[in-house]
This record gives C-alpha cells, structure tokens and sequence, in this order.
C-alpha cells in the first residue's frame, strides 16, 4: 500500500496535478489539439502511477506500475508531459520507446517544453559519428529507416542531461549509460513506452549450429602449427555434442532439458563472443546470418552449460529425426522507478504470470462503433493458416486471390484501407501488385507495427491469420518471465500446453490481435472516450479465442458477424 502522505510529499516535490496538465496543454498548442475528458482521465491514471513509481524508487522496491490505458488514448503525451514537469522541478527521468524514430518523435515533442535538457541516445543520434562521417551518416539513416534526426549528442556527455531517450534495445545492451547522471546517481523514473522484449529466446536446429562452425573454418585461420583457433573449436564441440544428443533423445516426449559439457577455456571464447557485437558483425558479413542471430547461438551453447534448466530440447514426435534447442534468459534490467505505458498489458498474461508488475487502474476505450466481422472462406482456407497456404504452391495463388476479392467485396471505392498478414504473405509483394482501383491500400505483417499511428485514417482493417508464437518459443518466454527453470511437466505434452503455458499463449495472441486491429481509425477516441468508427475483418483458423475474448480487448463492441467469401475459381 502507499501512504497518502508519501504521496501528497511527491506531488508537493516532484510533480503536481496543475505543472502535468500545463505541459500537455504546451503539447497540444503545438498539435492544434483540444485536451479533452478522456485525456484527462488517462493522463491522472499515468499521473498517481508515476508518483507511485517515485515512491518505489525512494524505497528501491522493483515494480512495473503498468499502465493499459486505451490505444490513441493519450498515456504517451501524458508521459512525456510528465518527464518535463518533472525535469522542470529539478528531477529526471529516462524514456524508453520501440524504436530510433520514435525516439526522435519524441523527442520533437518535449525538446520544446525543457530545452537543453534532454537529449537522445541512439545509433541514429551520435554527435560523433556525425563529425566523423558527415552527410553520408544522415543519408544513411534517411534512405534505410525514412527518417531524418532532429538533434546529435556526444555519448560522453548523456549524464549532464536530465532527461535523456533511449530505445528498448539499447536500455538492455547499456542500462548503466542510460541511467547514470553526471554526480554518480541514476534517473528519477523510468517512463517504458510499449512492453519490450523482456526475455531473450535462442532457437535454433543442429544445421544452424554446423553453419556457423563451418563459417569459423572459412573466416578464423589456422596457426602455423596447424592448430585451430579455440573460437572455431569450442564452436565443433558443441556441434559434436548436440548431434549426440539429437540422435539418442527419448522421442516419445515433446520437450526434454538440454545440458552441455565443453571445456572452460574453449567456452570462454564463445561467451566473448555472445556479448562481442563487433565480432558477431565481423563473422556474419557477407552470409545470410545476421550478427543477432550469432549473438543468440553463442549465448544458447552458454546457457546450456552453466545453468541447469534455461535451455531445453524441443522435438516433433511425429518425426524420427530432427530437434530444436532452445534457451531463454531474462534480459530487461528491473529497476525500482518503473512505469509501462501499453495499451494491452491487461490482456498479455504477463502481468499474471510476474510477481513485479502492479496493474494500475485505467479507463477503457469504448468501442461500440466497432463492426467486426469473421470471414469464412472455401475448404482449402477455412481452418488453415494462410502462412501455411503461402508455403505451398497450389495454394499460393488462390489464396491471394481470395484475399483481394475478401477485400474488394467489403470495402468501398477511394476507402483507405490497411490489409495485415504474416510477413511472407506481405513481403511478396503480389498483393500490392495487384488492381486495388482506386482504393488506398496499405500492408503491415504480423511482428511489426505495434504503436504506430500512420495508418489511423483507415477505415477498414483485414486480417488474415493470426499470430501465434511456437509453442517451444511460448515455454521459454513463460520460465523466463517468472525466472525459474524448464523442467519436464504435463503442462507442456504432444497435445499442446495447459497451465501457465496457455495463459502466455492466449496472451499474446490477443495482443497482436488488438494491437494491429487498432491500427486503424478505432484508435481515434472523442472527449468521452468513443472510438471512431471502423470496420474489421478477420479470418482467422480458430476464431474461437477470438470470440471468447471479444469483450476484453473491445469493451462495448458489438459481437463480431460472419460471412463468407467464395472462391468461384475453385468450384
């Protein structure tokens, strides 16, 4: 419980109510936007949360006040009002957000509200690489992440700001840089915008683990005494280790925990190259590796040796041959200060399944303007994923037809339209070749697009699938978040997962659900709170979770119908 007074001594020293409802005002003038009864609402819940988090800081007790306020509600703009309330009191705060472009909007944002006191820490933003490389530098970040940088720091002097931006990433790389003031303290509060990756997953099958090895013999050298270098045999052994136990595992059993045994010194070598992004970097030029993945294998041989449970063999039963090993690790540094801005942390599983996050009391969206509809197709769709109808060529081309007459019935000409998918249905690029009219379309797959408001004037929104994570990737993620050990369970059997497994599971299904269905116009919201009105469609192999869901992730909404698309090309 927090005492009241401890609270009052907050608002009195810290932030008060009337300095947080200024800079949004400051914040909106600058939008030519109105501050309405819904942003009010909001912006108390991200208000008392923050003075709690204070609180927590003072006393140093680890929590996540998460904060599921509505999306296109306003918690961000509230947050960020926050920060500079906060700054101009003389404390300071560090904000963590998705990306390097959301940093910099940002940063636009309450640059204006504490000039000179805030500054950013990217990739994207350093002062010094830009004396170094110049204009090539901007070009760069222009042509591959569409966006040019507002402002430039030095690395070396992010303490002497109190307010600093970061991404989620670059927090977990370097929490120390990020929190650290000039004097040797930390940061007041820590604002997290969108729920990060919390807990690193490697997995992996033996080929992959051979191709690296193969990729040391071709890039490390020999010495002149023909003796390889302990990199590239540390890395063999684990090859050799790893097809032993694929060979010998009890195949009757879906999941099994997976202990190495290669020698410290060699092991050195790869955990040196786990934490090494240079060197990752260096070995993954010119393949189709790419550094993370390098990183994720190295840090795999690792966890399988020096703990007993973070990394555990996944098999297909139905098959004879073949594994995937798997490891997990809680990687978000916990700090006591902390507060998370997501729209869907109410929905996740992770707050059910975490002793640190305290669910703070928001106020819901309503959605009764919502029109949703469940698309039901022909045979050969109804019931299957469309990533697994992508993979297969008789099915590839009906599909995408499919899709485009599913879209070109139910919507309406000139409409702006976003249309959401896996990322090889997408990434194709045949859908968006295809004669839309004068229709504005827009794409987004699955795994990407969360917070994104770029797509908010579309008025229908499609969907095709469902994203759902791998049951093996489902079971890391759930030990991880509770930082305990894999072990055999009947939780986790060949007819698939039950307990604290399938909270996750649903979980985050619904998360992605939600999140890319309000993409669109929906999350637009009145003074009361109303969203826009919008149409969605879905079909999805097992809309039942979905159905059962409804009224958690759309308070209000009105059940979805149904309807069905055929495929006259197919009869």
């Amino acid at each position: 419980m927090i005492d009241e007074a401890e609270l009052q001594e907050i608002e009195n020293n810290y932030v008060s109510w009337a300095s947080l409802i200024e800079r949004y005002q400051e914040i909106n003038a600058t939008r030519n936007l109105p501050l309405m009864h819904f942003d009010l609402r909001v912006a108390r819940t991200v208000f008392d949360a923050c003075n709690k988090a204070i609180i927590d800081f003072k006393h140093n007790k680890i929590y996540w006040r998460t904060i599921a306020a509505p999306t296109g509600g306003g918690k961000t703009t509230a947050g960020i009002a926050y920060v500079a309330a906060l700054v101009r009191n003389s404390h300071s705060a560090l904000i963590l957000v998705n990306t390097r472009q959301d940093c910099n909007e940002i940063y636009d944002a309450i640059a204006k509200l504490i000039p000179g006191k805030v500054a950013v820490r990217t990739r994207d933003h350093d002062k010094d690489e830009l004396k170094l490389r110049g204009d090539d530098y901007i070009l760069e970040i222009e042509n591959n992440r569409g966006y040019r940088p507002s402002a430039f720091f030095h690395r070396a002097e992010l303490d002497k700001f109190p307010a600093l931006i970061g991404t989620h990433n670059g927090y977990k790389s370097h929490p120390d840089e990020l929190l650290k003031l000039q004097d040797g303290s930390r940061r007041t509060l820590i604002l997290v915008d969108e729920r990060p990756d919390e807990i690193d997953i490697a997995d992996f099958g033996l080929a992959d683990f051979e191709r690296l090895h193969e990729l040391c013999q071709s890039k490390l050298k020999v010495d002149q005494d023909g003796v390889e270098p302990q990199l590239t045999a540390a890395l063999g052994e684990a090859c050799k280790q790893l097809a032993v136990i694929q060979n010998s595992i009890d195949r009757s059993k879906p999941y099994h925990a997976l202990r190495l045994s290669i020698d410290f010194t060699l092991l050195a070598t790869v955990r040196d190259l786990s934490a090494n992004r240079g060197k990752c970097e260096r070995l993954a030029k010119g393949t189709h590796l790419d550094s993370a993945m390098v990183s994720r294998m190295a840090k795999l041989i690792v966890l399988a040796q020096e703990t007993t449970g973070f990394a555990f063999i996944a098999i297909n039963v139905q098959h004879t041959h073949g594994a995937r090993f798997v490891a997990y690790e809680p990687s978000w540094p916990l700090e006591a200060g902390t507060v998370l801005l997501d729209a869907t942390s109410n929905i996740d599983g992770y707050s059910y399944l975490s002793t640190s996050r305290i669910p703070e009391e928001a106020p819901e969206a309503n959605y009764r303007q919502l029109e949703a509809c469940h698309i039901e197709g022909p045979d050969y769709i109804t019931g299957v994923s469309p990533k697994k109808l992508w993979t297969a060529k008789d099915t590839r081309k009906p599909l995408q037809n499919w899709m485009h007459r599913s879209i070109m019935e139910n919507s309406k000409p000139a409409e702006k339209i976003l249309v959401l998918s896996w990322k090889d249905v997408i990434d194709s690029d045949h859908l968006q070749a295809m004669d839309w009219g004068d229709r504005k379309v827009s794409f987004c797959y699955f795994g990407n697009g969360i917070g994104s408001n770029r797509w908010r004037e579309c008025t229908a929104v499609f969907m095709f699938g469902t994203y759902i994570k791998p049951a093996r990737v489902t079971i890391g993620e759930t030990h991880g978040i509770k930082r305990t050990a894999f072990s055999e369970t009947k939780d986790a059997t060949i007819r698939g997962l039950s307990g604290d497994y399938s909270v996750l599971q649903l979980g985050l299904k619904l998360v992605w659900f939600k999140q890319l269905a309000m993409r669109g116009c929906a999350r637009e919201l009145d003074a009361n709170g109303i969203a826009s009105p919008m149409r969605l469609y879905f079909s999805t192999e097992n809309p039942k979770d979905i159905y059962s869901n409804w009224e958690r992730m759309f308070p209000n909404a009105p059940t979805p119908s149904s309807l069905c698309v055929d495929d006259p090309e197919q009869q």
